[in-house]
Parts: structure tokens; C-alpha cells; sequence
């Protein structure tokens, strides 16, 4: 069986999940990984596989022969990366003109502007109209830390940059490693909602 590095902790977050359950072979094939610091590629492969195998469980079984799951990583990794096709438009920009990556005093920024009322805020931080090299030029004033809390306290968007082992230390980093990977609360039916006759033209 080929199991993926996130296998434990899906089966901690799903313990009917059983991923060690040896009756449902689970094959990794291809080549390919999303250009990314972390294994995305890896948890979209075991993701995928574990529910593959959940799945199977509900197929009837071939004579005595086990279903088989097959994950392919180059089929997972575009599935976690993009899966709308858009027909006959474009779709609009990721990222607003204003949003990315800036280099202030002592280190790194990221600054979201894709939400209009977070541009307001981050270019009235700054001081700025809403070009790149001028907002550029303001980020080199601040250091990343302060200009971080500058925009969030303002009701901002902005993350400075930290290594692994900075972000494990922090308050956030640290509440976060606290979490599971995946958390899961059953509730019970809900009543059925009453139709007002409301109509959406």
C-alpha cells in the first residue's frame, strides 16, 4: 500500500476513514508536484485516495478481488489548483494591481488589496494613491512588523513575511500547530426551512 505523509492526519480528523485498511489497494502513479513551499500535491493525493477508499467501501466487490483506488499526482495536483474553464470570457485578474509581495526596512510584506475596502485601508496606511511603485516606495520606510499591525489594526489585510521557524514561535503559528488538520462536527437534521415565496428574477 502507498500511503501519503498526511494519511495520519486525515485518519485523525476521520476515524471511520481507516486508511490502513489493507481490502482497498490504493496506487499512486504519474510524475508532477505543485510549485509550492509545502506538499500540496502530497495532501491532494492522499485526500483524494482516502476518499477513493471510503468509496470503495460501498462498491460491491469483484468475486474475492479487493477494489483498487488509483490516484494520479498530476491529475490531483490540477485538481487543487484550478477547475474552472471559463467558455468564451476571461477571467478577471487573480490579484489586484496593488496586491503582492513588497520589501520593507528588515524584511518582507504581503499586502491584499483584492477587497475594496482593504486597498482603501492599506494605500491610507501608507499614505499613497494606488500605484505600485510609489505604494513600493512607502513599504521601504516601515519595518514589516509594524506596518503589518498598522493595517491590520486599521482593518486591513497585510502578512509579513517569517520563516518556518519565526511563524512556530509566534501566537498565531502556535495556536494554529494546536489545531487538528481537519475538524469535524456532526449535527443533527434541521427543521426545513419555511417558503415565504420569495422570488429571485
Amino acid at each position: 500500500m502507498n500511503q501519503g505523509p498526511f494519511d495520519a492526519e486525515i485518519a485523525a480528523a476521520f476515524p471511520t476513514a481507516d486508511v490502513d485498511d489493507t481490502s482497498i489497494r490504493l496506487t499512486m502513479v504519474g510524475e508532477g508536484s505543485l510549485p509550492s513551499w509545502f506538499g500540496v500535491t502530497d495532501l491532494a493525493t492522499a485526500s483524494i485516495g482516502t476518499a477513493g477508499r471510503m468509496l470503495g467501501r460501498l462498491l460491491p466487490l469483484d468475486g474475492d478481488r479487493p477494489p483498487e483506488v488509483i490516484v494520479d499526482r498530476r491529475l490531483a495536483s490540477h485538481w487543487f489548483l484550478r477547475t474552472l474553464r471559463p467558455l468564451a470570457w476571461e477571467l478577471p485578474p487573480t490579484w489586484d494591481s496593488i496586491a503582492g509581495i513588497y520589501e520593507a526596512k528588515d524584511g518582507w510584506i504581503r499586502l491584499h488589496t483584492n477587497a475594496p475596502h482593504h486597498r482603501r485601508i492599506t494605500l491610507a496606511v501608507l499614505d499613497r494613491e494606488a500605484d505600485r511603485n510609489a505604494v513600493a516606495e512607502a513599504v521601504a520606510r516601515w519595518d514589516a512588523e509594524a506596518l503589518e499591525t498598522a493595517i491590520v489594526d486599521a482593518g486591513g489585510c497585510a502578512a509579513m513575511l517569517r520563516s518556518l521557524n519565526d511563524w512556530a514561535r509566534h501566537p498565531q503559528g502556535s495556536a494554529v500547530a494546536a489545531e487538528p488538520l481537519i475538524i469535524w462536527n456532526e449535527h443533527g437534521a434541521s427543521r426545513k426551512p419555511l417558503n415565504k415565496g420569495i422570488s429571485i428574477a
